[in-house]
């Protein structure tokens, strides 16, 4: 564990999460100093600082804090100490029959900001969240599987005019929507950067970019009739797509590949499949994003909305459009947005006089959903196994 912040360990680690769930609160003294203390009970939320901090010190025999403020007094940890103490201050360590644990469910499953009291502000994503990958383990035999929720999430998308899904839901479909976005982006990345690469050369960047548009186009092209060419328009193609296509099975097929072209194919196919089957979606989507201000430049729904603009283009252009402006262009503005703000470069590749020039290969990835994290508090609860199976405790968190 390091710090680099005049806050400490304290600050740097845990303070941003304690003060979210209202468990702290920050005064400035006539010194200029921050000091942190707890927040103490109130009626607005569940569980207070103070409510969790008298419960752990329950659990603490007379003897256990003696040796620890001994320790601290001392300013040293003898490691003859530390089996006893980490028996009591191990912080997976919880009792689950003690109040301390269940102040933590119920701090778990209070509103998303324990202090807000404008009724129209509250929320309860963290909560329905929670409650609906339960439900979702239930379903397959106890298996917690948070990567399942996303899945049903994304399928389920805004649900229909008689049961429309919760806007935690919809925000967990919207996330999920931009995970397969990056991902397809990030597969032409990668393609292209591979095939760079393999030139071992620096190369005209104009008749580069055509002739890799050129070969990927052929390669789609490849899956349907042969009616179909890179001259075929991009409405053509997508009519092609069977509604059975699903982004999972493209996603694998661009795992198993090192071929640059196909990984090229792949990504777009992915994309084509994104707008295919969210097109209904993806304006109501919009709506919902400038609601909840998570509207982004470079968001995923703009970005899959190309598709709709390119319909009446032919596939070609398309491909060297998007593989133009979407990745290439796009990369050197964010790199250079990056080092404006002080960060190190992370260019992938130069563009001068023409000329694009390698410099490093940069994979598709996920991003991280902190769901983790989530499965981390959920095992340290002891709510599921290390199997990744529910406990009976579960049921003490299904509540109405």
């Amino acid at each position: 564990m390091y710090w680099k912040y005049p806050s400490g360990a304290f600050g740097q680690y845990y303070y941003g999460a304690m003060q979210a769930l209202s468990l702290i609160i920050t005064a400035v003294n006539d010194f200029g100093d921050v000091v942190y203390n707890i927040s103490q009970p109130h009626p607005r939320q569940k569980v207070s600082g103070k409510q969790l901090a008298n419960a752990f010190e329950i659990s603490l025999s007379p003897q256990i804090k003696e040796l620890f403020y001994s320790n601290i007094k001392k300013g040293k940890l003898y490691q003859s100490d530390i089996p006893e103490l980490i028996k009591y201050f191990a912080i997976e360590t919880i009792e689950t029959e003690s109040s301390e644990w269940q102040l933590y469910m119920e701090m778990l499953l209070d509103k998303d900001e324990p202090s807000q009291e404008v009724e129209e502000l509250v929320t309860f994503h963290r909560r329905e969240t929670i409650l609906s990958l339960i439900k979702t383990a239930v379903q397959n035999d106890n298996d917690y599987n948070w990567y399942k929720f996303l899945l049903e999430s994304y399928h389920k998308k805004l649900g229909s005019s008689t049961q429309p899904e919760t806007e935690t839901n919809i925000g967990w479909y919207c996330y999920q929507l931009n995970e397969y976005w990056q991902y397809s982006c990030g597969t032409i990345f990668w393609a292209l950067l591979q095939h760079l690469y393999d030139f071992q050369q620096d190369q005209y960047l104009p008749s580069f970019v055509e002739k890799f548009s050129d070969s990927i186009s052929k390669e789609i092209c490849k899956d349907f009739n042969q009616s179909i060419q890179p001259t075929s328009l991009v409405s053509e193609i997508l009519s092609l797509i069977p509604d059975t296509n699903d982004e999972e099975e493209t996603k694998r097929a661009i795992n198993q590949t090192n071929d640059p072209i196909l990984a090229g194919k792949y990504g777009f196919m992915l994309l084509l499949q994104l707008f295919k089957n969210n097109r209904e979606q993806l304006h109501p989507l919009k709506e919902f994003m400038s609601r909840k201000r998570t509207e982004r430049d470079g968001n995923m729904v703009d970005g899959i909305l190309t598709v709709h603009k390119a319909e009446k283009e032919i596939l070609k252009d398309f491909v060297e459009q998007f593989i133009l402006r979407k990745i290439i262009y796009r990369h050197t503005m964010v790199a250079l947005r990056k080092m404006g703000n002080g960060s190190q470069s992370t260019h992938k590749f130069f563009i001068e006089e023409q000329y694009i020039r390698f410099i490093d290969i940069f994979p598709p990835r996920n991003t991280s959903p902190r769901m983790n994290a989530l499965q981390n508090i959920m095992f340290d609860l002891q709510v599921i196994d290390e199997e990744k199976v529910l406990s009976p405790l579960h049921t003490k968190l299904l509540v109405d």
